[in-house]
């Protein structure tokens, strides 16, 4: 419980602070670095085919059908290109403004279950984490994927579901004392149909910029929140004895078939249907007519079902992967895990629990649904950051405030643990950089906010209680500034290793005609930078005419031989490597190659 301060009421500088902080941190040297393979080149070189094709309906790469993503994202970097160019800067420039809107929205949410200042914290804490950030200053469709789930969860809490009782203007907390609380919302309850729009609006952009990942997992969340809110009042007929048994009987009864159905009825799925199919449908529709349903038989069957059941390109892993990607990837405030959740626990027994148990839904719903996939990437669970965001403000402003439940020793055990990583990061990050980098151990000066942040700890340790209601800001500023620096500077030393600069000049000086091909290695950064299609080539014979056949500007070059490919073209030599010779290096990992050789011909 956080007690009504004064200044607790909205302010517009407090909106201007925090779109002025997103920004900063997420705009600076945005376009400065190149494009990281493989996912960045993948979709920022799809939005330029398209746009230079004049073709606003089929995903294209590489003269080929590209079927992992829908084509919002495309859309957006389409838009910005032709305002800012095709550049760097133009293709990540739109998950950059997303995400801003993503922290604000996240404040709204903190600020109607928690309080006005937890929100605000939350919304400074999202861009000092690791994913969240990389999410913001990468052309990828996650910026896009985070920001329409935020936005379904917002509207959910502001419609009348559940009216979170008091004017957030006078409300400070929610662990028992003060801050806002939920009324009943009865069995007769259902979401009203003006939220029902803008909620399944947001459900359908999702379905446009991911696919059904953009529709069940936050649907799932907020259906699980009712089914468990609905029985809130309903007393079970038995009353068994036991921890255990008490627990199993209540999983039980959430989970039951009824009390799906019930809570599936709430949320108004016949208008949630129509209303996605309207936003979404059109696409769907003439990307199927285009590609002859090509691309709905790959997207759905190959990047829906396939990934689900198997291991592609290699990402795979166990129960625990997710657990430790949320660790790494919501660093450095991953460090107070054990005290938001402990404090997050507390709040089980208090009035205003289901403050909490929205954002826990939303996290167990996204790792849950995710870890049942065979396939396996950090970015899958970068939906739930919010929601992680949310609980740590809330714990970390109870201990501010000297409310917290749990006692200061934990979250004093968390102050030592962000110096000790503040240190390991700056020496590691040096060592590295000298080592790797070509002997720029300045890289290391990306860990010089972290070592201030722990010194400014340390002295409010020291301090009275005054200044211990300015540690969560300060904990804010120093990991805002070390993504800042860590994704701006650094990474603009990182790509200045690159070693590939004189492939691409050589690949963009050759004719349109003239065949490009790579051996065991085909890096997205190849096509885009180099701006010309690629044929990937195989050992065996394997054209069968192939190249013969009329193609369709959707379906994906033929796989052929180095000796199928000389044949065609007599100045090819597959003997010594043709025109370009051998790389050892790729544009997104300098030095090395993701597999074992790289091979132009030409």
């Amino acid at each position: 419980m956080v007690q009504p301060t004064e200044g607790s009421r909205f302010r517009w500088w407090h909106v201007a602070a925090v779109i002025g902080f997103c920004a900063t941190i997420f705009f600076t040297q945005l376009g400065a670095a190149g494009l990281w393979d493989r996912d960045e080149p993948r979709n920022a070189g799809c939005a330029a085919e398209m746009l230079q094709a004049n073709n606003w309906i089929v995903p294209v790469f590489n003269d080929q059908l590209r079927r992992q993503k829908p084509v919002l994202t495309y859309w957006m970097m389409m838009s910005s290109y032709q305002v800012f160019g095709i550049n760097e800067f133009a293709a990540r420039f739109w998950s950059a403004v997303l995400s801003v809107v993503t922290c604000l929205i996240t404040w709204r949410i903190g600020w109607r279950l928690f309080g006005y200042w937890q929100g605000m914290l939350a919304a400074v804490i999202l861009p000092g984490t690791m994913m969240f950030t990389v999410a913001a200053r990468a052309a990828t469709p996650d910026s896009y994927l985070i920001l329409f789930f935020t936005l379904a969860v917002l509207v959910f809490v502001e419609s009348n579901a559940f009216r979170w009782q008091g004017e957030p203007d006078g409300d400070s907390g929610a662990n028992g004392k003060a801050g806002p609380n939920v009324t009943d919302p009865g069995s007769d309850w259902r979401l009203g149909l003006f939220p029902a729009v803008l909620l399944y609006v947001s459900i359908g952009l999702g379905a446009l910029a991911k696919g059904l990942a953009g529709v069940v997992p936050p649907l799932a969340a907020i259906g699980l929140f009712l089914m468990i809110v609905r029985l809130e009042n309903r007393e079970p007929v038995l009353r068994p004895t036991g921890r255990t048994k008490a627990f199993l009987l209540r999983f039980m009864r959430v989970a039951s078939p009824v009390n799906f159905f019930r809570a599936l009825m709430l949320m108004r799925p016949v208008v949630g249907l129509a209303i996605v199919l309207i936003v979404a449908g059109p696409w769907y529709t003439l990307v199927g007519i285009a590609t002859e349903g090509e691309f709905l038989r790959l997207f759905f069957l190959y990047e829906h079902l396939g990934r689900a059941t198997e291991v592609f390109e290699g990402h795979s892993g166990g129960p625990w992967f997710y657990p430790v990607s949320l660790f790494l990837g919501f660093l450095p405030w991953s460090i107070f895990a054990v005290p938001v959740i402990g404090e997050t626990l507390s709040m089980k027994s208090g009035p205003n629990w289901r403050s909490a148990a929205l954002p826990v839904c939303w996290i167990v719903v996204v790792v849950g649904l995710f870890s049942l996939a065979t396939t396996k990437l950090p970015s899958y669970v970068t939906p739930c950051y919010p929601a992680l965001a949310l609980l740590t403000a809330n714990s970390m402003v109870s201990f501010a405030m000297g409310t917290a439940r749990l006692g200061d020793r934990w979250y004093q055990t968390g102050f030592y643990s962000y110096g000790l990583f503040a240190i390991l990061v700056t020496a590691g990050m040096a060592v590295a950089g000298f080592r790797y980098l070509g002997g720029h151990w300045e890289t290391g000066l990306a860990g010089l906010p972290l070592l201030a942040g722990a010194g400014y700890l340390m002295w409010c340790r020291l301090c009275n209680t005054p200044q211990r209601r300015r540690i969560p800001a300060g904990i804010a500023i120093a990991s805002g500034l070390f993504s800042l620096v860590l994704f701006g500077p650094a990474a603009q030393i990182v790509d200045s290793t690159r070693q590939t600069k004189e492939i691409f000049s050589v690949m963009r000086s050759a004719a349109p005609d003239v065949p490009i091909g790579s051996f065991r290695c085909l890096e997205s950064t190849w096509v885009v930078y180099g701006q010309h299609p690629i044929y990937e080539l195989t050992r065996s014979k394997t054209n069968d005419g192939q190249m013969d056949k009329p193609r369709k500007f959707w379906e994906r070059l033929p796989w052929i031989s180095p000796r199928e490919l000389a044949d065609r073209h007599p100045r090819v030599d597959p003997d010594n490597g043709g025109a370009f010779g051998r790389t050892s290096g790729s544009a997104g990992s300098p030095g090395n190659c993701y597999c074992r050789s790289g091979l132009f011909f030409a």
